[in-house]
């Protein structure tokens, strides 16, 4: 296609049927990604594997160069791996993709998209799981979701990517995904458990019924180390398309037992 992905630099050198690649480097002002691995079978069936590093000074300008402006602001990342995919290296295929890695992220945001257009990414800017908190929470994430720090594994098994450990944590809120989603159908099915920051994000006075309250309620919130964060926090259980997320199950994390 056209996009602008940088220099390349490429060191490899032919074995029987495989290519041998010792060396894979792009660089470019926004990112750097490092190579390393085979192009298997490259003149019958040809399918690619390989070890890489990728290393953003900024998400949302990388993600411009792979064709998907405006979707994060800002925002460093780190992300490292072993990757598989049916054809060359240059025929990068999410729906047959295969591997594992690990991601990092830190200070960005990831921005409030219309349906339809943000897809996966939409689903983590949380704007549309709120909805359901018995607790108005829908300001927090207005516009999208900014994030301290993101951290993940996942791991591919031909074009399902599916991860246990996926936390974000930000100012308005942290968050925990686990499940899958389907690159080929471009479906998922993920628990999201959403922790508000309530006394960072909304008025304590309002939340317990008046001023004097609310600074008692805030004082009381310190020394019980946050407690009404622990009571607003919701499980939400999301199917359905990237286009179309449906939310199926909303239940509370915390039971309002003792």
């Amino acid at each position: 296609g056209d996009k602008k992905l940088g220099a390349l630099s490429v060191n490899a050198f032919e074995n029987v049927d495989n290519w041998e690649i010792q060396k894979l480097i792009i660089t470019n002002p926004d990112f750097v990604l490092n190579a390393e691995g085979t192009w298997q079978n490259w003149t019958r069936n040809p399918n690619t594997a390989l070890k890489f590093n990728l290393q953003a000074e900024s998400i949302g300008k990388s993600l411009k160069r792979f064709g998907q402006p405006d979707a994060v602001k800002g925002g460093k990342a780190n992300i490292s791996g072993q990757l598989r995919w049916p054809g060359s290296p240059h025929e990068f295929d999410t729906s047959g993709l295969s591997g594992n890695f690990k991601f990092e992220a830190e200070k960005g945001q990831i921005v409030k998209v219309q349906p339809g257009v943000g897809r996966l990414l939409g689903l983590l800017s949380l704007q549309s799981l709120p909805r359901r908190l018995s607790l108005d929470f829908r300001d927090l994430f207005s516009d999208g979701f900014a994030f301290d720090n993101i951290s993940a594994t996942a791991v591919a098994n031909n074009g399902i990517l599916r991860s246990n450990d996926f936390y974000m944590t930000g100012p308005a809120a942290e968050a925990k995904i686990q499940g899958e989603t389907n690159l080929k159908t471009e479906t998922q099915n993920l628990r999201v458990t959403v922790i508000p920051h309530v006394s960072d994000s909304l008025s304590l006075a309002a939340l317990a019924g008046g001023p004097i309250v609310g600074a008692a309620a805030f004082v009381a919130q310190k020394l019980l180390k946050d407690p009404f964060n622990k009571i607003a926090s919701t499980d939400y259980v999301i199917t359905g398309t990237w286009d179309n997320p449906q939310e199926v199950e909303s239940k509370k994390d915390a039971k309002e037992k003792q």
